[in-house]
């Protein structure tokens, strides 16, 4: 039991750190793209925010 309960952990841990390195990919491809698309990419944002704070990200 405790052992699956450390995979879960190690699981999320994961999770959370793929979810930081695909916010910083958006930051870096909104300041390549138009004005016209930066409403866009705050969507994008918010929707990557709404899932990391369901699976316990910052």
């Amino acid at each position: 039991m405790a052992t699956d309960i450390q995979n879960v952990k190690e699981e999320i841990r994961k999770l959370q750190i793929f979810c930081l390195n695909l916010e910083d990919k958006l930051y870096a491809f909104m300041k390549r793209i138009p004005d016209g698309g930066i409403q866009e990419m705050e969507e994008t944002m918010a929707i990557s925010n709404e899932f990391k704070s369901k699976i316990g990200g910052q």
